[in-house]
């Protein structure tokens, strides 16, 4: 499944030029593991969705999540060095051209949801859908809030329910839309549709708590600290009581698939991976 994500990037960009591709570029061949496409994938496939159908929002979906990485890192952001061993876009293109190229990713993005293969009314109003499904993702009651609590959010006032709500919206709501988005392309019913959002909703916020286990370990000499300056689940609560959570958490969204039957089987071994991973 990630051949065929890194193909399609390939493809969406290969053509582009100027400095604001060039940057786009730079940060989608940065790597990643494309877990929110392949998230996609994996619900729509469920419902014996063609994979020609699903890839252009799975694109849609990394295009948006690479946008979020490059504006996190930004000084007025997270003011980030690195993202994954290299040096942050702005600090390799500049400010303006990262900006340019965050907005650039997420006007592809766009492009890409409203299209899904084939024509008739059913995939104009899928297109619809989509394209509702990312901005809620993204907006106000997605990323973009999430992002702005986090950044305001005072170390000494952070409790569970603050720090819970901020992931929410800036990491589970995204895959989330990944998982629904999916289901909707594959052609699942409104129950089914129901239980992929939920289930992502849960599996984005374990996926966070599972982060901050993993950047406590690389960052043990400070345990103490709310790491990257900002309050954290093991900063506030514990690395027992954060690794209780993520259980929690996954048993929560395995339960969320219960409607599926047979159908969810792919879903629980990505998220059995999710919880156990050690990157």
């Amino acid at each position: 499944m990630r051949d065929a994500i890194n193909a399609g990037l390939q493809r969406e960009i290969e053509r582009e030029e100027g400095r604001v591709a060039s940057a786009m570029r730079r940060a989608l061949e940065a790597g990643g593991k494309r877990l929110r496409p392949i998230a996609v994938l994996l619900a729509g496939e469920a419902f014996r969705g063609e994979r020609e159908q699903l890839l252009p929002y799975a694109l849609a979906i990394e295009m948006v999540h690479t946008s979020s990485l490059i504006l996190d890192d930004l000084p007025e952001m997270d003011d980030a060095e690195e993202r994954r061993g290299q040096p942050a876009l702005h600090r390799a293109v500049g400010e303006a051209d990262a900006i340019l190229a965050a907005f650039a990713m997420l006007a592809r993005g766009f492009a890409l949801a409203a299209q899904p293969a084939g024509g008739g009314r059913r995939q104009q109003e899928l297109a619809q859908k989509l394209v509702l499904l990312l901005e809620n993702a993204i907006g106000v009651r997605g990323m973009c809030e999430g992002q702005s609590r986090d950044l305001a959010l005072d170390a000494s006032h952070a409790d569970l329910r603050s720090v819970e709500a901020i992931h929410r919206l800036k990491t589970g709501a995204l895959f989330a839309a990944a998982l629904e988005g999916g289901g909707r392309i594959g052609g699942a019913e409104d129950e089914a549709l129901a239980a992929l959002f939920l289930f992502g909703k849960n599996l984005g916020l374990a996926f966070q708590v599972r982060d901050d286990l993993l950047d406590w370990e690389g960052d043990a000499a400070v345990p103490a600290l709310p790491l990257h300056g900002r309050p954290n689940f093991v900063a506030l609560f514990g690395v027992e009581a954060a690794k209780e959570v993520v259980r929690d958490l996954h048993e929560t969204a395995r339960r969320a698939l219960a409607p599926l039957g047979s159908r969810s089987a792919p879903l629980i071994d990505f998220a059995t991976y999710l919880e156990v991973r050690e990157s």
